[in-house]
């Protein structure tokens, strides 16, 4: 139940910015407790979780829609481009435009 009232606060919020203190309070929990439980039932941080959720939506908006990359990763939720640059790549290992010419060659 605690988890899917935090998946329901990233789903909700994941485009802005996404705070420690209000996921845990949604559960009830102080945020030290919060991180140790949350990163026990998902074996990822809070922040892992909501990164790879604004990754997943990036790449959905890099394939389906014309938008230029800086914009489709301030849509994501990242306040910074240069994070979203390196946090893409971490997670896909290809920079977010060479992933949508991926898509574009494949069509």
């Amino acid at each position: 139940e605690r988890m899917n009232a935090v998946t329901a606060y990233i789903v909700d919020n994941f485009r802005e910015k996404i705070s420690l203190n209000k996921a845990a309070n949604a559960v009830h929990m102080t945020p030290q407790a919060f991180c140790k439980y949350f990163k026990k039932i998902s074996r990822k941080t809070f922040i892992e979780v909501v990164n790879d959720y604004r990754i997943d939506f990036a790449m959905q908006e890099l394939v389906h829609t014309n938008k230029p990359v800086n914009q489709v990763g301030f849509e994501s939720g990242f306040n910074d481009i240069s994070n979203f640059y390196k946090t893409f790549k971490d997670r896909r290992q290809v920079s977010p435009l060479s992933y949508r010419n991926l898509f574009v060659k494949q069509l």
